[in-house]
């Protein structure tokens, strides 16, 4: 891997202007081409639905009453390619989402049997374009396994843990987009080896103290580890802000957007809300950038519980799906 610092890329600050869209939400996630999810309930069953934003048409609308994304394990995808998914109660049911029509394009099973072995409960956690993967538990273990379940036709896969592992270790996973799902391979040096981040599309990677390049590791552009947290990767560049855990330092006033064809940072400074430090982070689509800014904590210095939302126009040529 190359360890030569890169020129630091120019940063326009404050590029469009950043205004506020919710004053209290709990979460917002992108597909990273299209959508956007802003929830408003960690218990989504019992509060308001989560607003669905089409940033190519500018449309509003919301996530089924009782709906809302999984977001069971850190740095899952819950979004991609339009689709979300979602666990609904009454009853208790996951299923694969179509933002675009509003529809469920499929259920996904609560019991599946693989080889001759029943698995129940799968904790579906990350959605490709046409897998799920989801943890799965043995008699005796809490979670053993990985389920492959192709929401299309049916099929499903099951990997114990100690062929996942192995996977892992020749940063192999499986290609949750693809048909057959077929293995793929990740870029040396990056963070996750599994389909919790899809590194090997777009050709660049998180890892080594910023956004490197695949092929040869170059570095792009540098942030703190610390921040890996928050960084949103997608075919469009990379958003990043301040984590939690950064709390302990001075933490940045900004929300960061960077895009490697065109070699350009982009900064948002974040409104403050009273003496309290700014913390942010930030997802992209095509059009547009939803920063999160902290706005109640649990007690002073404890995670923030609440956040406002704030939107602003991707800066640069406007791509022309961007209707809004």
């Amino acid at each position: 891997m190359s360890g030569a610092k890169p020129p630091a890329p120019r940063a326009s600050v404050d590029p469009t202007p950043l205004r506020l869209l919710e004053p209290q939400a709990t979460d917002v996630n992108s597909d990273g081409e299209r959508f956007v999810v802003v929830s408003f309930d960690f218990d989504f069953d019992s509060g308001r639905p989560a607003d669905v934003y089409d940033t190519f048409t500018g449309r509003r609308t919301s996530l089924p009453a009782g709906c809302g994304l999984t977001g069971i394990v850190e740095q899952t995808t819950t979004l991609t390619a339009g689709r979300a998914l979602l666990l609904c109660d009454e009853p208790s049911q996951y299923v694969v989402y179509d933002l675009a029509s509003e529809s469920v394009l499929a259920a996904l099973p609560l019991v599946v049997e693989v080889d001759g072995t029943r698995y129940d409960d799968p904790r579906y956690e990350t959605l490709g374009r046409r897998w799920v993967r989801a943890s799965v538990g043995c008699p005796g273990f809490v979670s053993c396994a990985t389920l492959y379940y192709d929401f299309t036709t049916g099929e499903a896969r099951v990997l114990r843990y100690a062929e996942h592992r192995e996977l892992r270790s020749r940063r192999e996973f499986y290609d949750l987009d693809a048909p057959g799902l077929p293995l793929r391979r990740v870029c040396r040096g990056s963070i996750a080896y599994d389909e919790y981040v899809r590194h090997y599309r777009p050709p660049w990677y998180v890892g080594g103290g910023g956004l490197r390049r695949c092929r040869d590791g170059r570095l792009l552009v540098a942030f703190s580890k610390l921040d890996h947290v928050t960084a949103d990767l997608t075919a469009v560049g990379l958003a990043w802000g301040t984590t939690v855990q950064n709390l302990s330092r001075r933490p940045s006033p900004f929300v960061n957007y960077y895009a490697p064809a065109r070699r350009r940072l982009w900064r948002w400074k974040l409104p403050r809300r009273g003496e309290r430090a700014a913390y942010g982070t930030a997802v992209v689509t095509r059009c547009e950038l939803f920063a999160l800014t902290s706005l109640s904590f649990e007690e002073r210095g404890g995670e923030p519980t609440a956040f406002r939302v704030h939107r602003a126009r991707m800066p640069g040529p406007r791509d022309a799906r961007c209707q809004r």
